[in-house]
């Protein structure tokens, strides 16, 4: 059996996870209380903010399952992996075939800033995305 290893970053996760949204939820909900109506606009991106960082999920990997919460899926269950970056943080997205139903998974994989990939360029431990990377490259295998 092969060790589990994480594509999300968990301190990064659990913060905005269980921390930052909820919190953004609050300040959106005390616009909409409290705020003149021009700010409803502000309230309903912080609002969005919120729930995107509550749905975040944790997802792990071996070398033949991917580990979404308590599910475990092959990668060949995987129709689609991709990322992207907001203010140098990486948030993976991954697409599951789920018996015909498509699963749509965000995580956070932690900061990927410039110094941090270039120190990892030189040091590969401290690479930032090793663990991105490394699930990159089964998925591909898989394919």
């Amino acid at each position: 059996m092969t060790e589990r290893e994480s594509l999300s970053n968990n301190f990064s996760l659990y913060t905005r996870k269980y921390f930052i949204g909820p919190l953004l939820l609050i300040i959106a909900a005390l616009i909409f209380i409290k705020a003149p109506g021009y700010m409803t606009l502000v309230g309903i991106i912080i609002a969005a903010i919120g729930v995107f960082y509550v749905l975040l999920k944790k997802v792990d990997f071996d070398e033949e399952f991917v580990y979404v919460g308590q599910n475990k899926f092959q990668f060949n269950q995987l129709t689609k992996l991709s990322s992207f970056d907001i203010n140098m943080y990486s948030f993976p997205y991954i697409e599951i075939n789920d018996n015909g139903r498509k699963r749509r998974i965000f995580t956070d994989s932690g900061e990927a800033g410039l110094l941090r990939i270039f120190l990892g360029i030189l040091i590969p431990k401290l690479d930032p995305l090793k663990n991105v990377k490394r699930f990159s490259a089964l998925y591909e295998a898989s394919r």
